[in-house]
């Protein structure tokens, strides 16, 4: 009994010291309460469902650019701050956060590690595919897949005015990007859109875990006691599996081996990564982070941007006059290309007011101060070890960059500007897709989707949201979640002007 009381005292007396020594490091920054001696605030936040709006809402009732969240974990809405530790020849490194994505006992995919040369070399390899310079029918392969959400549409959703056939968007827009990233990767369209299903139940299993890799995402003992090796090799996703992620890693072990075995002249993604030097175990691992990613936050800005067209009367009809005065000009081709798409002033307005109303993610990707600290801004001093998460809700309301109305979805402010202020926009906005070193390799993939995407769904089809006051069922687990957005669709002409 004196043992276990013994225990007990020495357990909380180290619980009360290390609280008291997390405390004082960062005691000068603002925060939570809770925040400054636990990781319970972080997990609470990680479990809301609503991280994005706390963190928000911190921003606004601290008013700092650097707030306490953790005991070693500030967070920044501040743009400097995220180029200055995603600079080229910057300190900083990656946390223990990047670990959570790890699926491999024994090997680190270039969004799990940590090992900073390793992410680069990676990173410089794996560029050419991502960029679509040695893809040449990348835009090819993603007009294939607009045309079968379009036809789906057709098939079964469009609404007359005898019957109302209610399309849940959410849904298909995931159909669309998980089709047309599949396509990519592996050269063929897993067929979501044609089966209108989740194959291999991918969506499901990834929506029903997203809280748990919040919080292993968050908390820093989780990343540890989860994703070790002994873990992973016991409990994590298997190449046998018949679902999620694990049917998606044994995909991708038989498609690298054949890609293997066939020339390294392939014109696909796989082929690009064997001809710089990517090993089998590489591309194992790097093929699944390719959906994941390229996905759910593209899926993510489509719902997003169409559900403020669609509340917004006045940008729905100016992007559709665009859309029928290009046409009508013949400036377009059908499907449209990215180089048409790019001509299109307002288009590409409200594609980057769409991102950055409504960013498609609020994951944290802390960075690790360099041992010596580090004074940012010129003025706030932050110990060595310290994380630094990204406040991208926050960041992208800057009314110094973006006006006093930055909360406001209105797209003309992209285009009632100089071009350097613009391109200084352009600049901030796209933050979301990280910057620098961790500036993420499928942006380009991303702009080049939802070019497509937008233009050729309003081109065609008008869509009006079935229930406004409740549009979607809306859940934030660093990824969102994004559920029952119930719309009509009915069919469209372009009128020749008499």
């Amino acid at each position: 009994m004196s043992y276990l009381l013994t225990s007990l005292v020495a357990l909380v007396a180290y619980y009360t010291l290390s609280s008291i020594i997390a405390w004082h490091r960062l005691r000068h920054f603002k925060g939570p309460p809770l925040a400054s001696f636990s990781y319970l605030w972080m997990a609470r936040t990680a479990l809301s469902g609503e991280a994005w709006k706390i963190h928000f809402d911190n921003s606004s009732k601290y008013g700092e650019p650097l707030i306490r969240i953790g005991p070693d974990v500030l967070i920044t809405d501040e743009p400097d701050i995220i180029r200055c530790m995603g600079a080229a020849r910057s300190p900083y490194r990656r946390s223990s956060w990047y670990n959570a994505f790890r699926t491999d006992p024994y090997f680190h995919s270039m969004l799990s590690t940590q090992d900073e040369d390793y992410h680069q070399d990676l990173k410089s390899r794996t560029a050419p595919a991502y960029s679509g310079r040695e893809m040449p029918s990348m835009e090819s392969d993603i007009d294939g897949r607009v045309a079968d959400m379009k036809e789906l549409i057709r098939r079964k959703y469009i609404s007359t005015p005898n019957a109302t056939k209610p399309m849940d968007l959410a849904a298909v827009a995931q159909y669309f990007t998980l089709d047309a990233v599949t396509k990519i990767a592996f050269g063929k369209e897993w067929g979501y859109l044609a089966t209108e299903s989740d194959v291999y139940s991918f969506i499901s299993s990834f929506n029903e875990i997203s809280p748990f890799m919040a919080l292993c995402c968050d908390i820093p003992w989780f990343q540890t006691l989860f994703f070790n090796p002994f873990v992973l090799k016991l409990a994590g996703p298997k190449e046998t599996d018949d679902w999620g992620f694990g049917k998606m890693m044994g995909i991708t072990k038989e498609v690298a081996t054949k890609a293997f075995k066939e020339s390294e002249n392939q014109l696909t993604m796989l082929g690009s990564f064997i001809r710089h030097g990517l090993t089998q175990r590489q591309i194992e691992n790097e093929v699944p982070t390719v959906v994941v990613a390229g996905s759910d936050t593209t899926a993510g800005v489509i719902r997003g941007t169409l559900l403020y067209i669609m509340t917004t009367p006045r940008v729905y009809q100016c992007l559709q006059a665009e859309i029928d005065d290009a046409v009508r000009a013949g400036n377009v081709s059908s499907p449209i290309s990215q180089a048409e798409a790019k001509a299109l002033p307002y288009l590409q307005a409200v594609i980057y007011e769409g991102i950055r109303i409504h960013p498609p993610n609020q994951i944290l990707i802390p960075k690790l101060v360099p041992p010596g600290g580090d004074t940012l801004l010129g003025r706030y001093f932050v110990p060595g070890g310290t994380r630094i998460a990204v406040n991208l809700l926050s960041m992208m309301r800057h009314k110094d960059t973006f006006g006093e109305d930055a909360y406001l979805f209105r797209p003309e402010r992209w285009l009632e500007v100089d071009t350097e202020k613009r391109q200084e926009m352009e600049r901030h906005a796209e933050l979301i897709f990280g910057y620098g070193r961790y500036m993420c390799s499928g942006k380009a993939v991303a702009f080049l989707e939802l070019s497509k995407i937008f233009f050729e769904l309003l081109k065609e089809f008008d869509f009006q949201l079935i229930y406004p006051k409740t549009p979607w069922k809306e859940r934030q687990y660093s990824v969102f979640v994004l559920q029952d957005m119930w719309v009509r669709v009915t069919e469209r002409q372009i009128q020749q002007e008499s």
